[in-house]
């Protein structure tokens, strides 16, 4: 008997009833026979109405198998977009200042500051982060929009005379544990000195507790060029003379005010060298931008700190000619009373007259980072974390125990501000920047 091939079998259809018998069906017509007599287009739109019909019947949302849901293609590609993007974009990580609770200043200090507690040797700047301009936008003040400032090449060129890099000094210390910031008061409490003064001298009580007397605090409504982030370089600008005098305090523990609202905090930079520089010249005021002078020339007329730059103004309009050392001296001493030559007398044209002609000049430090003291930064932290600040009086309360001060006070010493009138530099006093 021979054998047939698969091929060689024709099997025929065949369909059961309900009864069990069977019967041959007839195969279903190929596609040939259902396109006979057809034309293109009927049977184009055929296969669009089948494909119609297969929309409308395929599942509108998750199907299910074995009790896992699926997810369709579309809701697939949302989940996987959404999930790229999260990984693309920064964590976000609750800002240093913004930490009230001891509790979590503490967490803070336990994982974020390394042993190191000396300062670091200015060779191991070589290996540091080279940043774009002190001026960038990270940098800018928070909270109240800066005054306008002197152009890059002003900086750049005192920058380079002196030597200084764009680098970061490397503090050594991670940024979490370096950007905390602080009230102002909160550093008068601790290691004491007024919380109005620039540069305010310690109490002998004071200093034997911490040994400490090197404070420099920089506003930067007034000391716009003032560093602002740890290690970094900036300059200082100041009132007296024609030329800077040298720098006598020595190193000094830069203290900048960083933040203005809600609340006034400062931050810790560093151990800062500052030398004397090139002071402004006639070309580089002139070359400045018009709002630029005149904020500076306002604010030379009103505040205190230009009190020096007055009286040189005033002695030149009295006296016919510079006055001096001691002349000067007592013309600022006697500004606002009734004395014989009085300082009230100077206008703006003549701040403006005095910049103009180089009369008078802006003097200018440099500020480079020499050291960062960990130890310093470290005990900021742990003692702010256990720091209650006392509730903060009214303007009448504050103006009636001024009036009522004793002759003689030392608030000078101990943290008041009665002597204000005193300063020589440009410091960052302000009637309405200071808590």
């Amino acid at each position: 008997m021979a054998l047939l091939t698969r091929s060689q079998v024709k099997q025929e259809p065949v369909e059961t009833d309900l009864m069990g018998n069977k019967t041959a069906r007839p195969a279903p017509p190929c596609r040939s026979q259902l396109n006979k007599g057809k034309g293109p287009r009927h049977i184009k739109k055929e296969h669009h109405s089948v494909k119609q019909e297969l929309v409308k019947i395929r599942p509108r949302g998750r199907m299910v198998f074995d009790g896992v849901y699926v997810p369709t293609l579309q809701a697939a590609r949302s989940t996987r977009l959404r999930v790229q993007k999260k990984a693309e974009s920064p964590s976000e990580v609750k800002p240093i200042h913004q930490i009230r609770h001891p509790q979590e200043a503490a967490v803070k200090l336990e994982n974020s500051i390394d042993d190191q507690t000396h300062f670091h040797p200015p060779s191991a700047i070589a290996g540091t982060t080279k940043v774009k301009s002190i001026k960038s936008k990270g940098s800018k003040l928070k909270g109240k929009k800066q005054a306008p400032n002197f152009d890059e090449m002003f900086f750049e060129q005192r920058y380079n005379a002196a030597g200084i890099p764009s680098q970061l000094y490397p503090i050594g210390l991670d940024q979490g544990a370096a950007s905390f910031e602080f009230p102002r008061v909160f550093f008068a409490k601790i290691y004491g000195g007024s919380p109005r003064l620039a540069r305010p001298p310690i109490s002998p009580e004071k200093f034997a507790e911490h040994g400490l007397d090197d404070f420099l605090y920089c506003n930067l409504s007034y000391q716009p060029e003032s560093p602002q982030v740890p290690g970094a370089r900036g300059l200082r600008f100041g009132v007296i003379g024609t030329h800077a005098p040298p720098w006598t305090d020595g190193i000094m523990r830069v203290i900048t005010r960083t933040q203005t609202t809600p609340q006034a905090l400062w931050q810790y930079q560093g151990q800062y060298e500052l030398v004397p520089s090139r002071s402004i010249t006639v070309e580089e005021w002139a070359r400045q931008k018009v709002v630029v002078r005149n904020n500076w020339i306002s604010k030379l007329h009103i505040r205190k700190w230009g009190s020096w730059f007055r009286a040189r103004i005033y002695a030149r309009k009295t006296l016919g000619r510079d006055g001096t050392e001691q002349e000067v001296k007592a013309i600022q001493e006697g500004e606002g009373k009734r004395a014989t030559l009085d300082p009230d007398k100077v206008t703006q044209d003549d701040v403006r007259d005095a910049l103009t002609s180089g009369k008078d000049v802006l003097t200018v430090y440099t500020m480079r980072c020499v050291g960062y003291d960990v130890a310093f930064q470290r005990n900021l932290i742990k003692e702010f974390s256990t720091w209650v600040p006392k509730p903060s009086r009214s303007k009448n309360t504050s103006a009636v125990s001024k009036k009522k001060r004793p002759a003689g006070h030392d608030s000078d010493i101990s943290g008041g501000d009665s002597d204000l009138d005193d300063l020589s530099d440009l410091t960052d006093l302000s009637d309405d920047d200071w808590e």
